[in-house]
C-alpha cells in the first residue's frame, strides 16, 4: 500500500470480530507519543479541560491525527498519534504549548514521555 492509503477491513476481520462496521487498517508510518504528567489528578484534569482547546489547536496545526487524555492514579496520561516525529517535535516547540505549561506551573520533572514508531493503527 502507498503511504496514506487505507484498507477497509477484510472479510476475515468482519467474520471473526462481528463488527457492525469494518475497521480501517492504516499501515503508513506514524508516531505515537505517550506522556504522563505527575501531580494532583483533580488539579491537572481541571487545568487540562481549561486549556485543551489551545493545546489541540497547536497539535492540529502540526498534523496531530488523534489525541486522548485520561486520569491516572498519579496524574494524567496523554496519548497523541502523529503522522511522523516531525509534527510532534514542531508541536513541542510551539509557543502556545509553552504558554499553557507555564500558566499551570508545570515543571519538567512532572513529565514522563515515551515515543514509538507505530506498526499499525486501526480506525473504527
Amino acid at each position: 500500500m502507498a503511504r496514506g492509503e487505507a484498507l477497509r477491513g477484510s472479510v476475515c476481520a468482519a467474520d471473526h470480530l462481528g463488527l457492525d462496521r469494518l475497521p480501517v487498517y492504516l499501515t503508513p508510518m506514524a508516531y505515537l507519543s505517550i506522556t504522563r504528567i505527575v501531580g494532583d489528578v483533580d488539579a491537572l484534569a481541571g487545568g487540562y479541560l481549561e486549556t485543551e482547546p489551545v493545546m489541540t489547536s497547536g497539535g492540529r496545526d502540526h498534523g496531530l491525527l488523534v489525541h486522548a487524555a485520561g486520569r491516572a492514579d498519579d496524574g494524567l496520561v496523554v496519548v497523541n498519534l502523529w503522522p511522523s516525529p516531525h509534527g510532534s517535535k514542531r508541536a513541542a516547540r510551539d509557543t502556545r504549548r509553552a504558554g499553557v505549561i507555564q500558566q499551570h506551573g508545570l515543571r519538567p520533572e512532572q513529565f514522563r514521555r515515551e515515543h514509538f514508531d507505530t506498526i499499525r493503527y486501526v480506525v473504527f
